[in-house]
């Protein structure tokens, strides 16, 4: 089974039409003067096979963009500290929603 994360990837990715290096270019469109203007599609690739991104890159992109990037990084983060963090895109609470669903079905 997939990660919550790369299902999250994955599922904002699909819903606007990106391939990986689009989906790199406009996450990192406002990021050029940072350490995370290099972000490429190998990158995404890596996320959507099960690798975390960064947490600090995850903080940056919901902190300079208001749009869907936020709900993405403000959705991976809620999958990496469900604690700390909430999904604010319909994605992040349709896929955490569901584990959290099977979490207390299991119990």
């Amino acid at each position: 089974m997939p990660s919550t994360i790369s299902q999250i990837v994955r599922a904002y990715r699909a819903e606007q039409a990106l391939t990986l290096r689009e989906m790199a270019n406009v996450l990192r469109d406002q990021l050029r003067e940072t350490r995370f203007a290099n972000l490429s599609a190998q990158a995404i690739g890596l996320w959507e096979k099960g690798t975390n991104p960064s947490p600090i890159f995850l903080l940056r992109v919901s902190r300079t963009y208001d749009d869907w990037r936020r709900d993405l990084a403000t959705d991976c983060l809620a999958a990496m500290e469900p604690d700390l963090y909430e999904p604010t895109g319909a994605i992040g609470q349709e896929i955490l929603g569901a584990m959290a669903y099977r979490s207390v079905a299991n119990n």
